[in-house]
């Protein structure tokens, strides 16, 4: 009897057949496509990381997202947008968050109010971004019509 492509016993090779190689993780797919596109844009907004794309993934395998609808939707931020990015992120933690009370540096001329600031408008954006981007795929995906596979059994179509 024979044995399907990735499947394996045990150990890291069971994991990964089931898990990163799973159909539905590479194929476009209504739900999973939107999911990894959520994924990707608020993994977009955390400040700038060599590491978003690993993130990012990493979240679309454990959440069963399109892999790699998350791993180019990461690229909304690049090296061009990341100052902007994290200006805005700044400007509306503090338009959110009451004022402290005393001023505390963290060295590289952060206080610990901009760093508060950030990290809530960090927060805000990703998880705003996140749900905008599943929502508005989702949508549009469905006002497009399924294209429908037609099958010739023996004896139709052939004259």
């Amino acid at each position: 009897m024979r044995r399907p492509r990735y499947r394996f016993d045990s150990g890291w090779r069971h994991w990964l057949a089931e898990r990163v190689f799973h159909r539905r993780l590479w194929r476009p797919d209504r739900h999973a496509t939107s999911l990894g596109l959520a994924i990707g844009l608020a993994v977009a907004m955390l400040p700038p990381a060599p590491i978003q794309t690993v993130a990012a993934t990493g979240l679309a395998i454990l959440c069963r997202a399109n892999i790699p609808m998350a791993a180019a939707a990461v690229w909304v931020s690049n090296p061009a947008t990341w100052s902007p990015i994290l200006i805005f992120q700044r400007e509306l933690g503090r338009k959110l968050l009451p004022p402290a009370d005393g001023q505390l540096d963290v060295g590289l001329g952060l206080g610990l109010e901009s760093l508060r600031s950030v990290t809530v408008g960090v927060l805000i954006t990703g998880a705003a971004l996140g749900m905008l981007g599943y929502i508005t795929l989702y949508l549009i995906w469905g006002l497009f019509p399924r294209r429908r596979t037609v099958t010739r059994g023996p004896g139709k179509g052939e004259d």
